[in-house]
């Protein structure tokens, strides 16, 4: 799998301000964020924007994010999954990740390679 810059989304969220992080996470289909032409594009900006940190920059945010979605996916607690996927307090993962984006340099592509799971039992 690959990402790369996003260069819509690095320049509006190197103008605007970006969504608590809390908030990022909470965002469901129906939310103002997800579905509001004003609204929507923070909210997919900083989405890319923290997908992209986690796998080609910080390595260590990248396997709590991958930890996040599995716990998500086996029903557990929304709130203890996302506590434990911030690390930090979660002003400072979004500080992180903003400083990261707004810096004026190339940003990368990188790529990770994606395994079938053994069965498909074992993914639902």
């Amino acid at each position: 799998m690959r990402i790369g810059p996003r260069h819509d989304h690095i320049r509006f969220l190197r103008r605007n301000a970006w969504l608590p992080f809390e908030r990022l996470l909470d965002v469901k289909r129906h939310d103002p964020e997800y579905v509001d032409h004003a609204l929507a594009p923070a909210f997919y900006a900083q989405a890319w924007a923290t997908v992209y940190y986690a796998m080609a920059v910080n390595p260590e945010f990248g396997e709590r994010m991958t930890a996040y979605v599995r716990e998500l996916n086996a029903g557990g607690s929304t709130v203890k999954a996302a506590e434990r996927l911030i690390g930090a307090v979660s002003a400072e993962a979004n500080r992180d990740i903003a400083t990261y984006i707004r810096k004026r340099r190339p940003l990368p592509v990188t790529s990770l390679p994606v395994v079938a799971p053994a069965s498909l039992e074992q993914v639902s």
